[in-house]
């Protein structure tokens, strides 16, 4: 139904309200509802797209649930794209709240995860994450300095590249 209110453009007084509860139980689905916790993304992600009003509400779920699903075994470079498409979303995340502490922790895991390195959504998904915040670039550089020789055939232990 939202959906289809916003194909119309029509302006009514209660989508934002669904819009945030849809937001709120963004990641309380289960396995089993994989379907509909993706369809409720995509709604999320496209409020967002279109610049709809207060969209800064929802700014902590889409990511990580974008990031959840890019790093998962069966991770998509679909996925991984939605994720650039709304890269942006974290700037209005404050990385030194506690309730920011798990999304940090996925963006870390991005950054170890091959197919962010494999796609150009990927790349330049990571490429914006260093320069969202100092201690955020930190870590993610940390996280990269650990993966890239990997994927790049040089030893883990070797320092010399990154002199």
């Amino acid at each position: 139904i939202i959906n289809i209110l916003l194909d119309k453009k029509i302006k009514h007084p209660k989508i934002h309200a669904c819009v945030s509860l849809i937001h709120d139980c963004l990641l309380q689905f289960s396995d089993k509802n994989s379907y509909v916790q993706n369809c409720c993304s995509q709604l999320l992600e496209r409020y967002w797209l279109e610049k709809l009003e207060n969209r800064e509400n929802l700014a902590i779920n889409v990511p990580s649930y974008l990031i959840v699903r890019s790093i998962c075994p069966i991770g998509k470079v679909t996925d991984v794209a939605r994720l650039n498409a709304i890269k942006d979303m974290l700037e209005l995340i404050n990385f030194q709240c506690s309730t920011a502490k798990s999304l940090l922790q996925l963006l870390c895991n991005a950054a170890s995860n091959k197919l962010f390195y494999k796609s150009k959504d990927g790349v330049e998904f990571l490429s914006y994450v260093l320069t969202i915040d100092k201690d955020v670039m930190l870590l993610i550089d940390q996280a990269m300095k650990f993966v890239i020789p990997v994927q790049l055939g040089l030893s883990r232990c070797s320092e010399e590249p990154w002199k």
